[in-house]
């Protein structure tokens, strides 16, 4: 979930149909966003059960919060998942792949001026 369109789109207005039953669930929303949040706070809640009701919910509303930003949206999947400490390695390796890529390219640009800068320093004692 590292892509925040679920949440953009649960504040679209070309959504026009309820997403729930009505005649199967309980508690009835004042739209599909409350009921998107609300499921989505359950099915974590299910899935980490070391997580306090709390700490779903907190978590849920920062990246409806964040759906903008997806920066900040990840960085609330990456806290939360440090929090769970259930997850892999494998499983979070797309999280950092544009902080890795840009790490990579700072490291190119830094050996692409130093080559540069000590083949000019050569040059000018060549000729000078």
């Amino acid at each position: 979930m590292d892509n925040p369109r679920v949440f953009k789109l649960m504040i679209c207005k070309s959504l026009t149909e309820t997403l729930w039953d009505a005649s199967t669930v309980l508690q009835q929303f004042p739209n599909n966003a409350a009921f998107v949040l609300e499921y989505t706070i359950k099915l974590l809640s299910s899935s980490f059960l070391n997580m306090t009701t709390s700490v779903v919910t907190q978590f849920v509303n920062g990246l409806y919060e964040s759906r903008s930003d997806i920066a900040r949206f990840k960085d609330n999947i990456r806290d939360f998942l440090v929090q769970s400490k259930e997850f892999s390695a494998q499983d979070n390796k797309d999280l950092y792949a544009e902080e890795a890529a840009a790490q990579l390219r700072e490291r190119y640009t830094e050996d692409a001026f130093d080559s540069w800068s000590y083949s000019s320093k050569r040059d000018s004692r060549r000729h000078g």
